[in-house]
């Protein structure tokens, strides 16, 4: 198996669907939509999916090759599937021209103060005696401030700084001319900073086909990215890991990537900490169906909306609790760690026990 470093570079302003999008066939529900700040899981998914496709046809079908190297059919959260000579993809991470990786900041610190763009990550040390609560006992960090809030930036993994400003926004105004009636929209694209890049890990088997170079189209509207990909010397990533390991707070699991868990799961979960501090998104699956090439029939939505835990979220289990969370975590991911769902480290043990 081989280890394959992804950079994803945006040319364009982006636009990244949540739930609140137009729908295909639909009346225009939102008369103002705003795209998420990075690609999903299952984005990055595609795009090397995409990267791995040697030939492409005038219908837009694989050949027998294409579906060898990347397997047949788009990602699912329904079912286990085999996709080629992919075995998994890593969590998103961002990269500056000094090639310096950041993570998403872990939600167990104070949000930056509006007039600075950098500070240094500080995670709360001081919490409360345990309180009952209707989810169990609790403590409460007290160096919180709900005037602030909680972080949401990204962190240096070299210096520990915090970067709050690596997103703008660009708003643009359209009409729907198939439409008599609320035909008027504005959708508000996002802009990466420049100078950084999405960057993510591929691990596939040694004889893996792909373009070492090519401009991918994703997104709402298919905005255009260079993707550069390089083959690293097999340890790259572990060694990133190791690092958000000896900065996570020693017992606290951290949320890497988005966590995906049933919803009759997640109060389970939760009885099982002592602390919590989470953000949760909406997240529906976008299917592609290869052999159609009309877009209203070749896309289709997941018909049930999934519950995701976002990735920076984290949790400290009770004591007695931790292997049971761990399990949890890790066997609601069966099906969503090809696409690298579910990914979390615990901080202050072992490396070995570290990355799950």
């Amino acid at each position: 198996m081989k280890e394959l470093r992804i950079k994803l570079t945006p040319l364009e302003p982006y636009f990244f669907g949540g739930e609140r999008i137009f729908e295909i066939n639909d009346s225009n529900k939102h008369y103002f939509i705003r795209s998420l700040k990075y690609p999903s899981q299952t984005t990055l998914f595609g795009v090397l999916r995409y990267l791995g496709i040697k030939n492409f046809s005038k219908g837009f079908c694989l050949d027998a090759d294409d579906i060898k190297n990347i397997g047949e059919s788009s990602f699912s959260l329904e079912e286990s599937k085999k996709y080629g000579k992919i075995n998994k993809i890593s969590p998103l991470y961002i990269m500056d021209e000094e090639e310096k990786i950041y993570i998403h900041t872990p939600f167990d610190c104070q949000r930056e103060s509006v007039k600075k763009d950098t500070k240094s990550y500080t995670p709360f040390e001081k919490y409360s005696e345990s309180v009952l609560t209707s989810n169990g006992w609790k403590r409460f960090p007290r160096e919180y401030d709900a005037k602030k809030g909680i972080a949401d930036s990204w962190l240096s993994l070299s210096s520990l700084e915090t970067k709050g400003d690596l997103f703008s926004e660009v708003v643009r105004v359209g009409i729907n001319k198939d439409l008599d009636e609320n035909a008027f929209v504005k959708k508000a694209f996002k802009r990466l900073k420049e100078g950084f890049s999405f960057v993510f890990y591929a691990f596939v088997e040694d004889d893996f086909e792909i373009s070492k170079e090519r401009v991918v189209y994703v997104g709402h509207g298919k905005s255009a990215f260079r993707a550069e990909v390089t083959e690293t010397n097999g340890n790259e990533h572990k060694g990133w890991q190791d690092k958000v390991k000896k900065i996570v707070s020693p017992n606290m699991v951290y949320a890497q990537s988005d966590i995906y868990v049933s919803q009759e799961k997640v109060s389970d979960i939760y009885q099982q900490c002592e602390f919590v501090c989470v953000k949760i998104r909406n997240f529906r699956n976008l299917t592609t169906r290869i052999a159609k090439t009309d877009v209203r029939a070749r896309y289709e939505r997941a018909k049930k909306t999934t519950l995701l835990i976002q990735a920076g979220s984290v949790f400290k289990p009770h004591a007695e609790g931790k292997e049971k969370f761990v399990e949890q975590i890790s066997k609601n991911g069966i099906r969503s760690e090809t696409a690298g769902f579910n990914q979390i480290i615990i901080g202050g043990v072992k490396n070995e026990e570290a990355h799950i």
